[in-house]
């Protein structure tokens, strides 16, 4: 490896895999919520024995 290349780009580089990681955190937190919000409507207990789950749910 060329270190005067290494060494002229690191901090570049270093601040485009911390942007990177950024979006996926923020890309990961937004499928969370969603799949959070997605579950909660389903999953609700109910008065008839089910807690929320129906026999069309559970098959895959």
């Amino acid at each position: 490896m060329d270190q005067e290349t290494y060494d002229a780009n690191k901090k570049q580089v270093r601040q485009d895999i911390a942007d990177f990681n950024n979006v996926m955190y923020d890309l990961q937190d937004q499928m969370d919520s969603e799949a959070a919000a997605s579950t909660t409507d389903t999953t609700e207990p109910t008065d008839d024995g089910t807690n929320g789950v129906t026999p069309e749910s559970t098959q895959a």
